[in-house]
């Protein structure tokens, strides 16, 4: 009986744990940047790194003021250029893997087709999935990749072939640090001890 006491505390003490280790989900709106800022590692204590590709890129990200955007000021960009297509990719790298990654495109004009993408990389460069804009109308368009597992290290979001596109608003899912094993074990312990001075009171009467 003292056996089974014991492992059912046990198992409560790992479950508390494992409960502890949640995602909480981080936004950045790019509000609090002033225009032509480089914000390449800006939000690095948020978790998340910003940079850019592409034959008119010079590798760094910069918040751009727009019009066309989703917030009342500022979209990511290049330096050359307000908007992102296939010559200048926006890139954002993750400081741990994360499950969730949402932003918001927009354009200045309808397409009849896609007109803009966002796609997930594992750690090892492989792409894990895509996403893309498909109203014909050219409004504002949420862009969502959800992941079943924590594997996404980073992504890259641009407009179709040469379509200007504008990237504003961009969240995803960080994860929690859960307490410490050492303070789930000292818990469990300081149980276990507690239950056989139960079981010791209780021979005794």
């Amino acid at each position: 009986m003292k056996k089974y006491i014991a492992q059912i505390i046990l198992a409560g003490a790992l479950l508390c744990y494992h409960q502890a280790a949640t995602a909480a989900t981080t936004s950045i709106n790019f509000d609090d940047v002033s225009s032509m800022t480089m914000i390449d590692d800006y939000y690095s204590g948020l978790g998340i790194l910003f940079s850019t590709a592409g034959s008119t890129a010079d590798g760094h990200a910069y918040v751009i003021n727009s019009t066309y955007n989703t917030s009342p000021l500022n979209i990511i960009g290049c330096l050359s250029t307000a908007w992102l297509n296939s010559s200048c990719i926006g890139m954002a790298t993750f400081g741990s893997l994360t499950d969730h990654v949402e932003v918001y495109a927009s354009t200045e004009r309808a397409y009849a087709t896609s007109w803009a993408w966002m796609k997930a990389y594992d750690s090892s460069g492989m792409i894990l999935e895509t996403v893309e804009a498909s109203n014909t109308q050219g409004n504002p368009e949420l862009l969502i990749l959800d992941r079943p597992t924590a594997d996404i290290s980073y992504v890259e979001f641009m407009g179709k072939s040469t379509r200007h596109v504008y990237f504003d608003d961009f969240s995803f899912n960080t994860a929690v640090a859960p307490e410490p094993v050492s303070s789930v074990l000292f818990l469990a312990g300081g149980s276990l001890l507690a239950s056989k001075g139960y079981f010791r009171r209780r021979k005794k009467r």
